[in-house]
């Protein structure tokens, strides 16, 4: 895979930025929270951004235009941190499974790729591992 990059500004929404991470990584999204988390935790339902419209500069006033990288091999913690040092963004990637959305909390040490791999897996059920699963209950 090669590296993606993505001019972000105020008026982008958060649909504009999570389609251009799924569109390279098509079993992988990212929502947007009020507050931020914890590497390894995942975030608090109750702070999830649910209208996708929203523009990032509701987000973080403060955010200015720069260049995101969206490279396979980068950590999921270290691009949600990236995102938050850099934009201000506080940003939890969920990964793919069957019909569900997981947050990659437990497994932020992967990388996206390898993150990506997982999902695609989850949908060839014959082709499963046994690595450990990701699961949170929304709270």
């Amino acid at each position: 895979m090669t590296v993606v990059q993505v001019q972000l500004h105020p008026e982008m929404t958060i649909a504009e930025l999570s389609q251009s991470v799924h569109s390279v990584f098509p079993f992988l999204k990212i929502e947007c929270f009020t507050a931020p988390h914890d590497a390894f935790e995942g975030s608090q339902a109750r702070f999830m951004v649910k209208d996708h419209n929203t523009p990032l500069s509701k987000l973080n006033p403060g955010i200015e235009a720069g260049m995101l990288e969206i490279r396979p091999d980068i950590t999921v913690r270290n691009f949600e941190a990236d995102l938050e040092s850099r934009f201000g963004l506080n940003v939890q990637v969920f990964r793919k499974s069957h019909q569900i959305w997981l947050a990659t909390s437990v497994t932020d040490h992967l990388t996206l790729a390898e993150q990506n791999r997982k999902g695609e897996t989850a949908e060839h059920p014959d082709e499963m591992t046994d690595e450990p699963l990701d699961y949170r209950e929304q709270d």
